[in-house]
């Protein structure tokens, strides 16, 4: 396999991973020993979070991506063996040379079961940004469901934070379209959702459509499932385009 088709394996992996853990952040010392790249941390912002370090290059002044991932209200305190995953996912998703070299950085935020909050949000992202060596160009945002809303609002609240991003079964305010019109914006939702109503991203992407938007796409996936991320994120093309973008 290329190393692209290796690095968007490991991405997806991660934020399968990530997707069952981030509820619980008992689990410090075992993440820490079982892959060193995540480390738990308190923040400012009033949310815990996992965030995943690249390998630091030999160049200091490199940037790196920031990838921002909001879960949906199923993984709050959700509880999984994370050894299991991680050992799981380092078995499965090592490259021939047994090396990981991830995309970028990486951030998980846990909502704690309250609705996401875009004012910390930024908060956390900020203190990311500060700390870490990141292209802030080159920031991306992502959410399923709960996380889908949350991401639409977070853009449209920061429209000049993002580069990309990619809402999954969530909705936003339609009448803050205008603000997210030059965002570049992929869309994913089942078109029977039981959960959160397909037209909840199909209104949004209507707004978006009128407003002008020129880089607005979706993906409809013909089904009745409300889980349409793990489709989405199995998709090589869908990072591809992601990292694809930014502002500069």
């Amino acid at each position: 396999r290329s190393w692209n088709q290796w690095n968007f394996m490991q991405l997806h992996s991660l934020l399968l991973i990530l997707h069952l853990v981030v509820g619980e952040f008992t689990c410090e010392m075992m993440l820490s020993q079982r892959w060193k790249e995540v480390s738990v941390k308190n923040s400012r912002s009033g949310y815990n979070y996992l965030l995943y370090r690249p390998n630091q290059p030999n160049d200091p002044s490199k940037k790196w991506p920031l990838l921002v991932f909001l879960h949906g209200a199923g993984e709050n305190y959700r509880g999984v063996p994370y050894d299991l995953l991680i050992q799981k996912f380092v078995e499965m998703h090592q490259s021939p040379d047994d090396e990981l070299v991830p995309l970028g950085y990486m951030v998980a935020p846990s909502s704690r079961n309250k609705p996401w909050d875009e004012t910390n949000l930024n908060v956390l992202v900020e203190e990311i940004v500060q700390s870490e060596p990141i292209d802030r160009d080159r920031i991306y945002g992502t959410g399923m469901s709960m996380g889908g809303f949350g991401i639409w609002r977070f853009a449209a609240e920061f429209p000049n934070l993002f580069a990309g991003i990619i809402p999954i079964c969530g909705g936003g305010n339609e009448r803050k379209a205008s603000l997210l019109k030059d965002l570049p914006t992929w869309v994913f939702h089942s078109r029977r959702d039981p959960i959160v109503p397909y037209s909840s991203s199909t209104s949004m992407v209507d707004a978006l459509t009128e407003a002008g938007a020129k880089q607005i796409q979706l993906t409809t996936y013909e089904n009745d499932l409300h889980d349409s991320w793990t489709e989405t994120y199995e998709n090589p093309k869908v990072w591809e385009w992601l990292y694809g973008q930014s502002k500069s």
